[in-house]
């Protein structure tokens, strides 16, 4: 495994992963009652079709019916997700409704400023994680680099000296 793709795994999945766990955690912990079981079922449910938008962006297919099948999102949200034509763009909206949800219901609830602060920057993490991977997946490598890397890789056909 080269040091990119460890990158790749390391600073730009594995933060998208641990804002989703961190962000369950903190709405868990905070609206815990039984009123906001459909919220944190909710916040679950946007992770998940988060990352599985995450993959279909990576690869460039576009299966919204996929996410309605498995009850992630509803047909609406579908339709609104269709209208972002950069498939990078629509996991980033769902951690946007994520964090407008949560905060809404935290203020409601009353929770504590800094809760409130805490998962706002875990859905900003999130967002980060996935610009980095779009960054790495879509930018192209400069000329001079490709060519010095082809010529470190290549092996020099010299002629050998005649005797």
């Amino acid at each position: 495994m080269c040091s990119s793709d460890l990158a790749l795994r390391v600073v730009a999945l594995g933060k998208v992963f641990d804002s989703l766990a961190n962000t369950c955690m903190i709405v868990s912990s905070e609206l815990r009652s039984s009123k906001w079981k459909d919220l944190r079922l909710s916040i679950v449910k946007y992770g998940m079709a988060s990352i599985e938008l995450l993959v279909q962006a990576a690869r460039e297919v576009e299966h919204l019916e996929e996410l309605v099948t498995l009850d992630l999102i509803t047909e609406s949200e579908a339709d609104f997700l269709r209208e972002y034509e950069l498939l990078w763009q629509r996991p980033m909206v769902l951690w946007a409704w994520m964090m407008h949800v949560i905060v809404d219901a935290m203020d409601h609830d009353k929770t504590p400023s800094p809760s409130r602060t805490a998962v706002i920057q875990q859905c900003l993490n999130a967002r980060d994680g996935m610009a980095n991977i779009n960054m790495y997946l879509d930018t192209q490598l400069p000329f001079a680099y490709v060519h010095l890397i082809t010529l470190l890789v290549q092996p020099v056909m010299m002629p050998y000296p005649r005797p």
